[in-house]
């Protein structure tokens, strides 16, 4: 069985309304963007590899070291 025979099996014998309008969404997201990876996938993580220098990366990790890493008051 292919995995398109697979999904539409399962398609047809789901009578939970929210998934369906969800596998829908989800179609209809990949179709208006195609050349858009898949969520979470590698390709979409290497999009940003250097796309910010190394030095406003060490001043963001400066930042949120600063106002991040202390801790005020009593615990």
């Amino acid at each position: 069985m292919t995995v398109r025979e697979e999904i539409f099996k399962k398609v047809a014998i789901t009578d939970d309304p929210q998934l369906l309008r969800d596998i829908l969404d989800l179609i209809a997201t990949r179709q208006a963007n195609p050349d858009r990876p898949p969520r979470g996938s590698q390709a979409d993580f290497e999009r940003f590899v250097g796309s910010i220098s190394k030095e406003d990366a060490d001043e963001m990790t400066a930042v949120i070291n600063r106002e991040f890493n202390n801790i005020e008051g009593e615990w």
